[in-house]
Formats: C-alpha cells, sequence, structure tokens
C-alpha cells in the first residue's frame, strides 16, 4: 500500500484539519453526487494534506508557492509521488477556483 506524506504537527493540527473539514463541506456541497464514506475519508485527508502542505511553505505570508496542476502529474505512470493523488488534485483545483488560491504565473 501507498504511503501517505504527514507533516507530523500540521496535519495532525486540530485548527488545520478543522478548516479542513469546513472546506471539504463547501467543496461537496457544490457536487451533485456525493462520494460514499471511503471517498469521502480520502478527500478529507487529502484536503488537510494540502492544507498543511500550504501551511508549511509559508503560503500564509503571501509567498508564490509552485503547485502542479497539470492533472497527468496525479494520475498514471506519470504521477510524481504517491501524495499526488486524483482526490488532492481535485481539493487543490477546487481551492484555486473558488478563489482561496490566487494563480500569480501560468
Amino acid at each position: 500500500m501507498e504511503q501517505w506524506f504527514n507533516y507530523r504537527g500540521y496535519s495532525d493540527h486540530p485548527e488545520i484539519k478543522e478548516q479542513a473539514k469546513y472546506l471539504l463541506s463547501e467543496m461537496l456541497a457544490e457536487r451533485q453526487r456525493q462520494p460514499n464514506a471511503r471517498d469521502r475519508a480520502e478527500y478529507l485527508r487529502c484536503m488537510t494534506i494540502g492544507l498543511a502542505g500550504l501551511q508549511l511553505s509559508g503560503a500564509y505570508q503571501l509567498n508564490d508557492i509552485y503547485l502542479p496542476l497539470n492533472r497527468n502529474h496525479y494520475n498514471g505512470k506519470s504521477k510524481r509521488s504517491p501524495v499526488h493523488r486524483p482526490k488532492l488534485y481535485h481539493c487543490l483545483k477546487w481551492l484555486k477556483d473558488n478563489g482561496y488560491l490566487k494563480l500569480t504565473k501560468n
């Protein structure tokens, strides 16, 4: 089984976990078809990992960071790492599309 990346204290931080739950509920509210319990748990894990990574990278200080949003980096043989999963891609894309992340360079 592939391992998940854990940002130690960041992935387990109560505020990040609470924010991830809130953002996930907002993301899933826009969908007509709701995921099953297993997929919902994986979406929550991906949202938490995404937010923890942003927090750890210093995104809260308005620094530019590189987030690959090429779908090929998250699927199949061209997947960059075990952390890059399709659900993480959907979470990051949703954050960008809904104004939580601002695109500075294409």
